[in-house]
């Protein structure tokens, strides 16, 4: 368009930029790159890439640190994407080149990049920009998505003539015969002088390609002048598809659609408008989607009231409102560069920790992750002389209403809470931005800016302060919310986020939009996540591995080593994780000790220990799920403010873990891996560690009642799929807690399987291969108990409070053993398959093989895996995801004549690391 034609010469050389700082209105410490008119790809490895005009390109893996891409940095002739620019586009050049001194580099504009996965190829969709609206918007395709690009084809153009005044320009240049002739009325595009006529005929520039809901491909373009338009693609070739027909047709002055520009969908008679990007999106509340158009108004210089509108539709091609039920398709011209037809996403805005205001934000693409996040990315200007520019992403909450409202602050890793809040984290002091749809602006000269007014949110849902209003929750356990205000109600939702100060102080914000207004507030105070504990027991009651989210390492604790201090390496340490009544947990080892905060410490650095149980605030806890499902361990001795932080942010094992004010980072969040099934399902004989005589219970002896003897009574052990055993006799009847009780001194007896709770278990092993048997009916609290420690054969097991004494414990031995001494599987060829960190074992057949077995060697004990390998298999897969690093012994026996050969298996056994 022939504004952006103004500072051409001048953008080329700044929208290509890369900074780490420059022009930064205070926000955040994030990595910035400067790419104008940025389009977002996201790509197989699940990176973000950005390629804006004069082929600027960044790439980031997480939207909020970004690193320039394909060489961009030295220019538009020198990128990746192409090998030389006036030559790969010399075709598309010459409908463009028709004006002296024009130049290609600096009329690369807006292209947007999408997969085609029928044609298998990166396809670039580009604007190649001329004077008098001589444009074009072109097809290029790669097998990279940085390039090399080669020209695949025009897909429409705008400025066509009957008498140009350069040849080039006539419509016989162009595909406007294919389309709508040989002999095509032009009138309508034309002037009284011949010339392009603007207010009806569009510029072809600023593409979006997108896929429908059922597959089709389309492509959204245009800019000012007559508006935006929308063409069917061939899913095929990514061109034209010059079988479907449009209609020319108007309503009171509104063009509806034209037979060769397509489909309009807003604009028209020169208003403002241009940048159009189309997403489908779903509202997370009712499943509902829509496709919404954003299109950017105004002057794109920093004083120039640059803004992003949103519209909808049911359908791809339209008809697309905003919020009122306004048509994005305008019947006559006029100033709507401010105004209220369009939601209208943000103004010229400065919160007081921005030194500078943000201006001119535009020219957007958008994202709807795989997560269901959805993201706003833009170019964002600064109250300055330079025109400089920087790439911003902003989360976008889905109101209930089903419109989109850009989060407060740029995009810091936050998620939106799956809980809601707690009234004492949300009421309080807040700044308030509301966005005037009608912000003032002398174009290059001056423009308004939103700044923040004062307000108050009581408990008691009215709003007090520079303003009078109401709020309230809107569904209860979400955080969805309303603001009534001057008899507008705005909806939206609260959520937490890093300010765009320096120091990226995490706050409780809300956004909310209505009437096609948007308004931001952000509490004054910094967010303290012990005052927003909504589900005080996100982790249920059982046995977890505790693996840190930054390193991948487990939380460990041994008295053996430095003094029982918690740290993190590749051990999988086993936590018995269980939560009282008020909702304070304790994290146990198999031991029974308890994870401790040194000294009842609330200050920073204080050890993390493990030491005897004693039911004291230093081995209390509160877990808070950050809504990704990666749990904080905040300790009561600080009031919930600090919790386990591994010593700065380390990635090595042996780093040490102590407390540290709670801040929300990846060091300070782990995930509690349920250690569901420790013992393999078959059958068993189960050993009390302590006195070394065997569970027992029979119906003919003290009314089923379990007790320890020396008869090997077998027993079947499995596990459901939630990692819930049974154990059960030769004849079916289940191990049970006598009236479902959760008391100490309950009896432990045999009865009919009936599938309930008091049948159900928990195996919790303490490292060494130990067993703890925990109840369900005990929420895992307690299990079988030999009373009183004795040592006697016949001595009653009983349930009792788990404390890891000996008494506690079981030995679970295969009731088929491995025995003597057949011929051994001769393992020949191991194999690694590194992305699903498997092992493949290749062996030499035995003759008369009716079985191979696998056996490992876990805590000083082997133990069987399998023993129902066929007889004439070769080669066994482990299952996918062992844990990388960790080293395994392995014996592969076979059975011959019903014995196995285990001597000599594991004489042979194999030592193999899991890569």
């Amino acid at each position: 368009m022939k504004f952006k034609r103004i500072i051409a010469s001048v953008l080329a050389s700044v929208m290509v930029s890369t900074t780490a700082l420059s022009m930064t209105a205070s926000a955040g410490n994030y990595t910035r790159v400067s790419v104008h008119d940025p389009s977002i790809v996201k790509l197989e490895d699940g990176s973000y890439f950005i390629i804006g005009s004069h082929l600027g390109a960044a790439r980031s893996s997480d939207l909020m640190n970004w690193t320039s891409a394909a060489n961009s940095y030295l220019g538009s002739t020198r990128t990746t994407f192409f090998n030389n620019i006036y030559t790969d586009l010399a075709i598309p050049e010459k409908w463009s080149n028709t004006s002296a001194n024009y130049d290609l580099s600096g009329n690369l504009w807006a292209p947007d990049i999408i997969y085609n996965p029928l044609m298998k190829k990166y396809c670039m969709y580009l604007s190649v920009n001329g004077v008098d609206w001589h444009s074009s918007i072109v097809l290029c395709t790669a097998d990279n998505v940085e390039g090399p690009y080669s020209y695949s084809g025009t897909i429409v153009y705008s400025g066509f003539e009957t008498k140009p005044a350069n040849s080039a320009n006539s419509y016989k240049n162009t595909d406007v015969q294919k389309v709508l002739g040989s002999s095509p009325d032009l009138s309508r595009y034309l002037n009284s002088s011949g010339r392009w006529n603007a207010e009806y005929g569009t510029n072809a520039i600023d593409p979006c390609t997108f896929y429908d809901e059922d597959g089709k491909l389309w492509m959204v373009y245009g800019s000012w002048f007559g508006g935006i338009y929308m063409l069917e693609l061939d899913e095929k070739t990514g061109l034209r598809d010059y079988n479907v027909k449009y209609e020319t047709k108007s309503n009171g002055g509104a063009v509806l659609s034209d037979a060769y520009m397509g489909v309009h969908v807003a604009g028209g008679h020169w208003v403002s408008g241009e940048g159009p990007y189309i997403e489908y999106m779903k509202d997370p509340a009712t499943g509902k989607g829509y496709y919404y158009l954003f299109l950017s108004y105004g002057y794109f210089n920093n004083k120039g009231g640059y803004n992003m509108r949103i519209f909808r539709s049911d359908n791809p091609q339209g008809p697309y409102v905003d919020q009122n039920g306004n048509s994005a398709v305008f019947a006559q011209g006029g100033d709507n560069i401010a105004g209220n037809i369009g939601e209208r996403l943000m103004s010229n805005y400065q919160w007081s920790c921005n030194s500078q205001p943000n201006t001119a934000q535009g020219h957007n693409s958008v994202l709807m992750d795989d997560d269901g996040k959805l993201f706003c990315i833009y170019h964002n200007k600064f109250d300055d002389n330079y025109g400089g520019h920087e790439v911003r992403v902003h989360q976008m909450i889905m109101n209930e209403d089903g419109w989109p409202t850009a989060t407060s602050y740029e995009y810091s890793g936050e998620t939106l809470s799956a809980n809601g809040h707690t009234e004492e984290a949300i009421v309080g002091d807040y700044e308030l931005i509301w966005h005037n749809p009608n912000q003032k602006f002398v174009n290059e000269q001056s423009a308004d800016v939103e700044k923040p007014i004062n307000i108050t949110l009581n408990a008691d849902g009215t709003v007090t302060g520079d303003i009078s209003a109401t709020w309230k929750i809107t569904q209860s356990g979400t955080p969805y919310m309303s603001f009534t205000w001057g008899g507008v109600t705005y909806k939206g939702a609260f959520i937490v986020q890093n300010d765009e100060s320096a120091q990226e102080v995490k706050k409780m914000t809300f956004t909310a939009t209505g009437i096609n207004i948007c308004i931001w507030g952000s509490k004054k105070t910094a967010y303290v996540p012990s005052e927003d504990i909504v589900n005080k027991t996100p982790i249920s009651n059982g046995t977890y591995t505790i693996k840190n989210l930054n390193s991948g390492l487990y939380l460990n604790a041994d008295t053996a080593k430095n003094s029982g201090s918690a740290e993190q390496n590749n051990t999988e340490q086993i936590w018995n994780v269980t939560a009282d009544s008020e909702g304070w947990y304790t994290l146990r080892t198999a031991d029974g000790k308890a994870l401790t905060v040194a000294n009842s410490s609330s200050e920073n650095g204080a050890d993390i220990l493990i030491a005897d149980y004693n039911g004291s605030n230093s081995q209390k806890f509160r877990i808070l799920d950050d809504g990704n499902g990666n749990m904080a361990v905040l300790s009561a001795v600080s009031d919930c403010k600090a919790g386990l932080d591994v010593y700065n942010i380390s990635l090595d094992a042996g780093a040490n873990i102590c407390q540290w004010e709670y801040w929300g980072g990846n060091g300070q969040k782990f995930i509690f891996e349920p250690d569901k099934t420790p013992v393999a399902n078959g059958t068993y004989t189960i050993k009390n560690l302590n006195s070394g005589l065997y569970l027992n219970a029979d119906t003919a002896k003290n009314s089923g009642s379990a007790e320890q003897n020396n008869t090997e009574q077998i027993w079947n052990v499995t596990a459901d799929s939630e990692g819930w055993y049974t154990l059960r006799t030769a004849d079916g009847k289940a191990l049970t807690v006598a009236n479902s009780s959760s008391e100490n001194g309950a009896d432990i007896l045999i009865a009919d399987f009936n599938g309930s709770n008091s049948q159900k278990f928990r195996i919790l092993d303490d490292g060494n291969g130990n067993m703890a048997v925990l109840s369900a009916v005990s929420d895992c609290k307690a299990g079988l108990d030999v009373y009183n420690i004795s040592p006697d054969a016949g001595a009653n097991i009983c349930q009792w409070e788990y404390w890891g004494g000996n008494g506690q414990k079981f030995i679970f031995d295969t009731a088929e053993n491995i025995i003597s001494e057949p011929a051994y599987p001769q393992v020949y060829l191991v194999e690694y398959n590194e992305n699903y960190h498997q092992i493949r074992f290749n062996w030499k057949p035995v003759s008369g093989a009716q079985n191979y077995g696998i056996a490992v060697y876990l805590a000083g004990k082997w133990r069987i895996q399998t023993q129902s390998i066929a007889g004439s298999a070769t080669s066994y897969t482990t299952p996918k995801n062992l844990t990388a690093g960790k080293t395994y012994k392995v014996a592969i026996a076979a059975k011959v004549n019903g014995v196995w050969g285990a001597a000599e298996a594991i004489k042979h056994a194999v030592t193999v690391t899991v890569r």
